[in-house]
């Protein structure tokens, strides 16, 4: 007990705070090994420390201040680098990086990216993100994850897009939610396992969509790279009704999340105890839903796509509510729209996130921003020609007005000048005439 104590106490002291996983290791601990310098009662955020854990396939000795964590980023898995993401969880907040290395130029890290740990300088980490930007970052503004990830390769593939697989496919299975649809069938530039993953669930898709959703969401692509999906005639085909998850949320007490952010799919909690008429459902690490009330010491929640039930409070995370539509995308999607965008403005982005990009539909409070993205990504070729040959003219037409929208005329005609092909028989708007005296 005494070593479960001492554990528990440097794992506060290193600022893990993940309760879930604290509390696996301790109970499995064999023995603590120290510094034999150092009493076991200094143990603190000072020391390293190893951690014996019994184990039936007989693991090697684990060094606590260096637990792997699976990211959505493989090279995390094979250098040993532990995984971590911002402490602060404004859902657009983020960290401007500006201790780079040289050649590097400043970059960010936002509100639940997961980004690698790759060393520690004094007060600092070293840190590295998926699109290979490294720089220093004051270790009181990281949460370390104190346990490894047991997630598959889709999950891992995903979240370096910015996407939860799973908080997806939940919210297209039982709502049919066409942005989520379309967010779906964009993706598809998987390798190995997470590419027959992906495509298994995607051919399941018609048990549980209606043929006209499909059809809505699939005219959106070129017919060349619009894909097969099998409607079926099955009573579970949900019929396009969905909840408002934002009216949801402004009446909700708060918004939360589960303490484990492990968003491997069998890893979901099952919400077992529910009111009366509803379905057990389950509730992915990662995934954003309302607090509607208390009883017996459990919250009442509710899920974006209208589950509700009561889930213990030692399970729950509560967060701040998204407030714009680029934030509301979380819950109603599983998307983290600065992920997705960070991802195409770097060197070495995917298919998959240009793709997600031009399937958003932003307006509003979020649609000037989203204008901006958009412009940035396309002054890429290769974006524009993806567009242009993968996306329906009708979906090409509609990233267009939205490529416009927050812009003064001057700049609307710039940029019907600037993407001649994107834009053709749309000629920017003539100045009036003088008249003549």
């Amino acid at each position: 007990m005494r070593a479960r104590k001492l554990v528990y106490e440097g794992f506060t002291a290193l600022g893990w705070v993940d309760a879930t996983a604290v509390k696996m290791i301790a109970e499995r601990i064999d023995s603590v090994v120290v510094s034999k310098d150092l009493p076991p009662a200094e143990l603190d955020a000072r020391f390293s420390f190893v951690i014996k854990i019994r184990d039936p396939q007989k693991m090697e000795i684990a060094d606590a201040t260096k637990i792997i964590g699976a990211s959505g980023y493989g090279y995390v898995i094979d250098k040993g680098w532990a995984e971590a993401r911002l402490a602060d969880e404004q859902p657009e907040s983020f960290y401007l990086v500006k201790d780079v290395e040289e050649g590097q130029q400043p970059f960010r890290l936002y509100a639940f990216e997961r980004f690698a740990v790759v060393d520690e300088k004094g007060d600092d980490y070293l840190v590295e993100d998926g699109c290979e930007h490294k720089g220093r970052i004051p270790r009181r503004f990281v949460h370390k994850f104190p346990s490894a990830f047991s997630t598959n390769e889709m999950n891992s593939c995903a979240e370096s897009r910015g996407v939860y697989y799973d908080v997806l496919l939940k919210v297209v299975a039982q709502s049919g939610y066409l942005p989520a649809l379309r967010a779906l069938f964009a993706l598809g530039d998987f390798d190995g396992a997470a590419a027959d993953i992906h495509s298994y669930c995607v051919d399941e898709i018609g048990k549980f969509v209606s043929a006209r959703q499909i059809s809505e969401a699939q005219g959106s692509f070129s017919a060349a790279y619009r894909g097969s999906v099998k409607p079926s005639k099955s009573s579970a085909i949900r019929r396009g009704k969905r909840t408002d998850f934002s009216q949801v949320l402004a009446k909700a007490d708060a918004c939360a999340r589960l303490v484990d952010e492990n968003s491997g799919g069998a890893m979901g909690r099952r919400v077992a105890r529910v009111p009366t008429g509803q379905k057990p459902f389950k509730l992915y690490g990662g995934e954003y839903f309302a607090i509607t009330g208390e009883k017996d010491g459990d919250y009442l929640t509710a899920d974006a796509v209208g589950n509700q039930g009561y889930v213990a409070k030692d399970f729950v995370e509560t967060v701040p509510k998204p407030t714009t539509e680029s934030a509301m995308l979380l819950p109603l999607m599983g998307l983290h729209y600065l992920r997705v965008v960070k991802e195409t403005q770097s060197e070495r982005d995917s298919p998959d996130t240009r793709r997600l990009m031009l399937s958003l539909d932003l307006t509003g409070q979020s649609g000037a921003e989203h204008a901006r993205n958009l412009e940035r990504m396309l002054d890429h070729d290769d974006a524009r020609s993806l567009l242009l040959k993968e996306f329906s003219p009708a979906r090409v037409k509609a990233v267009r007005a939205m490529l416009l929208q927050g812009r003064a005329e001057n700049d609307k005609a710039e940029l019907i000048r600037k993407y001649p092909l994107m834009f053709r028989g749309d000629a920017p708007p003539k100045s009036a005439a003088k008249k003549k005296s």
